[in-house]
């Protein structure tokens, strides 16, 4: 019987492992608690970057509920990406300079990393972006681009202005902003070093060729991007908004995220809106017997969830909240539930 868990667990190591033939068990197949922590640092270990990961676990604390739905996310958009017309809109078959897939390279650096900073929000305490970069020894700054490839610019643009909103507003940061600002400052500086240590052709494999910058930019905007969230008029966050000259963000103003122009957006904000591994785990259910729960079907345009195990009331629960969730974000449709499922079509 077809679930989630067969399909993250038949997925082709091709599909999802980046440096194909490495080391990295697929932890959807494997036993034991800390199974999906220890896949992502494999997979950033893997990469050359075990460092940045290492240096920023000392002053956040990644839970591993939040390491399972990380690890899960990650399946789950490249499923969605390999089933649906996003394969041949966005990055099909593009390759880097080693001749590796691009969109595999992007993906794994932008949901691996995405909520690292998650459980420091309400801890830093900076004033203003100036500050965080003096905390965080940030150097090379992701703000200094103008716009990033594959990246909203209304979004990327509104980062430094709904930072402050975060601090001054919430009494917190935006996880996503620091974690996408720190990962790009760090990369480049692993990568420079690499070259500046004469490894930058062939270092166990890798290649730090300066041609990934860029790269790294996208993922990390889309990671500062993806907790960046809208509002309506006359809603409790509106007058803030305008104070913190967000209006941009105020439906209908905001025009929505589509597939054809923002493809890694889309497709981030549809998993990490989705996952049900984040949803079911706060109801109290078990990873496995979440994903034994559900299955998905793909089609060009649109996904379809299958209840096969839930309560009814529970799974439409689920679809009403994430009908919600995307209200007025991504330029997508909720569809009915159609005896046990519904349907999620991309307009």
């Amino acid at each position: 019987m077809n679930n989630l868990l067969v399909k993250f667990n038949e997925m082709p190591l091709c599909d999802w492992d980046y440096y194909f033939g490495s080391p990295i068990d697929n932890p959807f197949y494997t036993t034991g608690e800390e199974r999906f922590d220890v896949f992502i640092k494999n997979y950033f270990g893997k990469s050359g970057k075990r460092e940045m990961v290492n240096e920023f676990k000392k002053i956040a604390i990644f839970s591993p509920s939040r390491a399972i739905h990380t690890v899960s996310v990650f399946f789950l958009g490249i499923h969605i990406w390999k089933n649906t017309k996003l394969h041949p809109i966005f990055l099909d078959d593009t390759t880097n300079i080693r001749g590796n897939p691009t969109f595999q390279f992007i993906w794994f650096l932008s949901i691996l990393f995405h909520d690292f900073a998650e459980s420091i929000e309400e801890d830093v305490n900076c004033d203003d972006l100036n500050d965080l970069f003096k905390k965080y020894e940030i150097e090379h700054r992701l703000t200094d681009y103008n716009e990033v490839e594959h990246i909203d610019k209304t979004l990327f643009g509104l980062i430094k202005k709904y930072f402050y909103y975060r601090r001054y507003s919430m009494k917190s940061i935006d996880h996503g902003i620091l974690a996408g600002i720190y990962m790009y400052d760090r990369l480049i500086k692993i990568r420079r070093q690499k070259v500046s240590d004469g490894k930058a052709e062939n270092d166990n494999g890798l290649n730090w060729h300066e041609s990934l910058e860029p790269l790294y930019a996208t993922a990390a905007a889309a990671i500062a991007c993806h907790n960046i969230w809208t509002t309506k008029k006359r809603s409790k966050e509106h007058s803030d908004y305008i104070k913190f000259e967000l209006d941009a963000l105020v439906r209908p103003t905001f025009k929505r995220i589509k597939i054809e122009s923002n493809a890694l957006l889309f497709l981030f904000g549809l998993v990490d809106t989705i996952d049900p591994i984040k949803y079911f785990m706060k109801e109290g259910f078990a990873p496995e017997s979440i994903l034994k729960s559900l299955d998905i079907e793909s089609s060009d345009d649109s996904i379809t969830i299958i209840n096969k195990e839930f309560t009814p009331e529970i799974f439409k629960q689920y679809r009403d909240d994430n009908a919600r969730n995307f209200e007025g974000w991504l330029d997508l449709i909720v569809g009915m539930i159609e005896g046990e499922r519904f349907r999620i079509r991309f307009n």
